[in-house]
């Protein structure tokens, strides 16, 4: 790394490189702050999600929006106002952080500079990783909306998950089709004598 990064701080480079990393955290903190605040949201009226946070959050764990380019260019514009709100101090101390991790060299080598567009890359991937853990319950309800309610309905003894080999399937889709309460179907030949059971021990309706 070249000492001359060091220049417009006048201190050690771990020292500095400390200093960039609380700097950045608590930059990150209000990100996120700035995005919880926005509460237009675009995941559905049923949705738990109440934020634009929550929706960045329960796309990259899993749940990919097929519209994105609203939610960065929302990012980015909130990355840049928080970031032009900092003293110029905590910005070169930002800019350190997102020029080493870049690895990055200036042609003149001016430290001094804030190098914008590194920055709001450097901004964007550290948000994305945050979002990519931070959770709530509203995030964990939208990725999975199981709850055990929903399972309490399901007697135990009406309850069967059967396995019945793929090409038979055809053969038994009417008769599963008279068992609201079968719930799960997978298929393999070792379920079958499974069906067979069910079917002579259930009365089935005429219609």
């Amino acid at each position: 790394m070249d000492s001359t990064i060091l220049e417009p701080f006048n201190s050690t480079y771990d020292d500095v490189d400390r200093q960039a990393d609380a700097h950045v955290e608590s930059l990150l903190n209000l990100i996120r702050t700035d995005l919880q605040d926005i509460k237009i949201t675009l995941s559905g009226e049923d949705s738990p999600l109440e934020n634009c946070w929550d929706e960045v959050c329960a796309h990259w764990q899993g749940e990919e929006f097929l519209i994105w380019e609203p939610y960065r260019m929302t990012i980015e514009g909130v990355i840049e106002g928080c970031f032009d709100d900092l003293p110029h101090k905590t910005q070169l101390y930002i800019n350190f952080a997102a020029l080493v991790a870049s690895d990055y060299r200036t042609e003149e080598h001016d430290y001094e500079a804030i190098y914008e567009e590194r920055i709001l890359t450097f901004l964007y991937d550290k948000v994305m990783e945050l979002a990519l853990k931070d959770t709530n319950p509203r995030i964990e309800a939208y990725l999975d909306p199981y709850t055990p309610e929903e399972e309490s309905q399901y007697n135990a003894d009406e309850y069967l998950l059967l396995r019945i080999d793929p090409a038979r399937r055809d053969d038994f889709l009417a008769a599963l089709d008279l068992f609201g309460f079968v719930k799960n179907i997978a298929i393999d030949d070792e379920g079958i004598p499974y069906l067979f059971d069910l079917l002579d021990h259930v009365d089935i309706p005429e219609n």
